[in-house]
């Protein structure tokens, strides 16, 4: 399990880190959970860490869990829209869960929700899995 911190977010909204834990389950699943805000200077530590997911030894799936992320900016909808991409690009499937109302409000109206594998829960994400 790693967990990578990132810079304070700068602004008039509160700083919040943003944090990410991943962890692998065998070699078919990799996942990855997000916790705090997605934007501008957090986009880069989740970009990192999402790749590093897709890396050896390649997962069947990658999940990544958005529950505990309170605002998504685009920059962060440009790293989960790049990543899911290159995840299919290399037979990986992508599949998101758990985004917030602020989270899925963004996704809905950016359209990236429209590119990505989107579940409400874990159990419903990885229901074809097992």
């Amino acid at each position: 399990m790693r967990t990578s911190p990132s810079k304070q977010r700068q602004g008039s909204r509160s700083a919040r880190p943003v944090a990410v834990v991943r962890h692998r389950s065998g070699e078919n699943l990799a996942e990855v959970a997000v916790f705090g805000d997605i934007d501008l200077t957090t986009a880069p530590a989740l970009e990192v860490e999402l790749r590093s997911a897709l890396g050896y030894p390649r997962p069947k799936c990658v999940l990544v869990d958005l529950g505990s992320v309170p605002f998504m900016g685009v920059a962060g909808l440009q790293v989960l829209s790049a990543v899911s991409e290159l995840a299919r690009a290399g037979g990986v499937e992508f599949r998101v869960y758990g985004a917030g109302r602020a989270a899925r409000r963004s996704l809905d109206l950016s359209r990236v929700s429209e590119l990505l594998d989107l579940y409400p829960d874990r159990g419903s994400a990885t229901a074809d899995l097992h």
